[in-house]
């Protein structure tokens, strides 16, 4: 996992997702998951966003995480398979 901060998080059932954020350096695109059902839970990485985003806000409506970025003037669907 990447160390990170301004980040957005939410879980859909038993796993975690964090989103975007920063690393001190640059903006990230990178969202991770952690699944509560495993044995011993490890953060993974799963499909990234399409840009980089720091700031985001995010929710999670039918299973699939929306966010917004920090600026307010986009609105996504990051799909959950």
């Amino acid at each position: 996992t990447k160390k990170r901060r301004y980040s957005a998080s939410a879980a859909i059932g038993k796993c975690v997702y964090i989103i975007g954020g920063y690393d001190t350096k640059t903006r990230l695109k990178s969202v991770e998951r952690l699944d509560l059902t495993e044995e011993n839970p490890q953060w993974q990485s799963v499909a990234p966003l399409l840009f980089r985003r720091a700031l985001p806000a995010v929710c999670v409506h039918r299973s699939n995480l929306h966010y917004l970025t920090f600026n307010f003037n986009e609105f996504n669907v990051f799909f959950i398979n």
